[in-house]
């Protein structure tokens, strides 16, 4: 997503159980942009290229 305007650049799906439903948690944005959110199941990061 651009930050500025909200364009989406790209998508994936990351899967569709209960293990991937995040209960609405806070997420973490760390050093480089990195997107940390945490799940039932794991936790998934999310990184700009």
């Amino acid at each position: 997503m651009d930050a500025y305007t909200g364009e989406v650049l790209r998508q994936k799906k990351i899967g569709a159980t209960i293990f991937r439903d995040t209960l609405q948690m806070a997420s973490n944005i760390g050093d480089g942009g990195v997107y940390w959110q945490s799940t039932l199941g794991d936790v998934i990061r999310i990184a700009p290229r």
